[in-house]
């Protein structure tokens, strides 16, 4: 299930939905594979909005 809602409440224009179809809301905490890929997809965002600026 996602949250196309939430995703369009988030007023900031620099935002992303990525989507584990395989996973639910709890396995993203803790659950391998998909913490490991929801972490790396928030280092990838963090390091191109943060970090290089984009």
């Amino acid at each position: 299930m996602t949250c196309p809602k939430c995703h369009r409440n988030v007023p900031h224009q620099d935002k992303e939905m990525f989507i584990i179809p395989e996973a639910g809301h709890f396995d993203l905490y803790d659950l391998a594979p998909f913490a490991t890929k929801a972490g790396n997809k928030v280092i990838e965002f963090f390091d191109q909005k943060i970090v290089k600026g984009e």
